[in-house]
């Protein structure tokens, strides 16, 4: 409400991923070491104090996230090709067992992203996987044939993500609608029959929604555009 800082607690890890968390807990990747050190922490928000922990055989550097009804879980993914789903606890409780887990063809790097009922994972040999954020089973796959660095993006009628062939969207059934090979990065907005998207510019691209053909171009370089995948309003911050 305030901004005011509530703490700084020193961790006795070195994090290896963004947090995420609950009210009480937060959650945090930490480098595997053949030393044994767990690779999820959680962390008691009150007073910093490091709880249980869940170990991956590689790295966590992409940021877990917790998914809400009907489980609240913690989903995290990992170089080792896995995606990991544990009870969010709080940190002094027991160590949880994992929820389900499911095996990737490929390190995930990329952070996950939850749109409706489907967790969406991007992984290092190309494939976009939807799975069911509860029970951890594959959905479908959309395989690009090119390596996924950075997160998708879901709305309530598509799957937008960008790899090295382009920007792609699917629908939510995970096949492709139309790809636009050059001029976009990242996902704005969907709004009035059009997508609005940003290059690697900066500049703002806006496109059909049907065909993906670009209908105009604003620069925008410098300004902070926040993705808004839930209702279509454009948030800009000038520099």
């Amino acid at each position: 409400v305030t901004g005011a800082e509530m703490g700084v607690h020193p961790m006795t890890f070195t994090p290896s991923s963004a947090p995420c968390g609950t009210d009480a807990t937060a959650y945090v990747g930490s480098w595997s070491s053949p030393a044994g050190n767990k690779t999820l922490y959680s962390v008691n928000l009150a007073d910093g104090q490091q709880g249980w922990g869940y170990r991956t055989l590689g790295h966590i550097t992409a940021q877990p996230l917790v998914t809400g009804a009907p489980r609240q879980l913690v989903c995290f993914a990992s170089h080792d090709r896995q995606v990991v789903a544990v009870e969010a606890l709080g940190a002094f409780e027991a160590a949880p067992q994992p929820s389900w887990i499911h095996e990737t063809g490929g390190a995930n790097t990329a952070d996950l992203v939850v749109s409706g009922n489907l967790l969406l994972v991007p992984s290092q040999e190309g494939s976009l996987y939807a799975l069911d954020k509860a029970t951890g089973a594959k959905v479908w796959e959309y395989i690009s044939g090119e390596p996924l660095k950075s997160a998708a993006t879901g709305t309530k009628r598509a799957v937008y993500f960008h790899n090295a062939y382009g920007f792609h969207r699917l629908d939510r059934a995970g096949q492709l609608v139309w790809t636009l090979e050059t001029g976009a990065t990242e996902f704005v907005l969907e709004r009035a029959g059009k997508v609005w998207l940003r290059d690697a510019q900066g500049a703002l691209v806006i496109v059909d929604d049907a065909t993906g053909e670009i209908d105009s171009g604003h620069p925008l370089a410098g300004w902070y555009i926040p993705a808004n995948p839930v209702d279509g309003t454009l948030f800009a911050v000038s520099p």
